[in-house]
């Protein structure tokens, strides 16, 4: 199937701004190289998708030592993963060695418009530079060795329900795996209006999707949740329907 994916973005673009708000969607096939992204460089805080990163950084971490994560570590992650928890993340991030250690883990994953900050949560990234951090965390040939990558991406595959929202919701009959990682958080700076994000992976017979959507201005959590859900679903939905 041919794609023209200038059409696409355009459709897309015309997707994203009839939510209101701001929107970013990126999206990229890891077996054709197909890739879209709209407003894919624009920066948003990350809330806790940035939890994927600081525990692929934290494994990169361990690596260099010639090491692995460690068992209170792998159930620190686990529950900073699959059922978000601020607590053990705050813990993971001051074990990666706090802001810096944030950018440096975002630069090896070649995250170049992801800015650390002290509060984990409020560092600013991309869609285009949190497709490139799943790429480079599903990559058997990257960074991560394999144990620590089959461990990252099985939490990513067992987040509890009411945290799965946005990437799974575009997974349909093909789809073989589905990897989740969410953030939301209502934003001071932005009069209690809300962030919500959504990053993972479908894994269907014929392609690897990789998809990032990031959103904020939402009136409410449940908005936001409606919005990256509904962009997710249609923008795979026009990459995989013939024209």
């Amino acid at each position: 199937m041919t794609i023209d994916t200038k059409s696409l973005e355009q459709s897309l673009q015309g997707l994203v701004s009839q939510h209101g708000g701001n929107a970013s969607i990126a999206v990229t096939d890891r077996i054709s190289g197909v890739s879209i992204s709209v407003r894919g460089r624009t920066a948003y805080q990350s809330a806790s998708i940035i939890k994927v990163t600081i525990v692929a950084g934290l494994m990169l971490q361990r690596q260099g030592s010639g090491g692995t994560l460690s068992a209170e570590e792998r159930e620190l992650a686990r529950l900073a993963i699959t059922r978000s928890d601020n607590d053990t993340a705050s813990r993971l991030f001051a074990l990666l060695g706090g802001t810096d250690g944030l950018a440096r883990a975002a630069k090896k994953f070649g995250m170049t418009h992801t800015t650390a900050v002290s509060s984990w949560g409020m560092t600013t990234t991309t869609a285009d530079d949190q497709v490139t951090l799943i790429k480079a965390i599903s990559d058997p040939e990257g960074l991560l060795t394999r144990s620590h990558q089959n461990l990252l991406l099985g939490w990513m595959a067992d987040v509890i329900a009411g945290q799965d929202f946005g990437v799974p919701d575009a997974a349909g009959k093909n789809a073989k795996a589905v990897y989740v990682k969410d953030g939301w958080f209502d934003r001071d700076d932005q009069g209690g209006l809300w962030q919500v994000n959504t990053i993972g992976r479908i894994v269907e017979r014929e392609a690897d999707w990789v998809i990032a959507c990031l959103s904020d201005h939402n009136a409410t959590q449940e908005a936001g949740v409606a919005v990256v859900s509904d962009l997710v679903v249609k923008a795979h939905k026009l990459l995989t329907t013939p024209a």
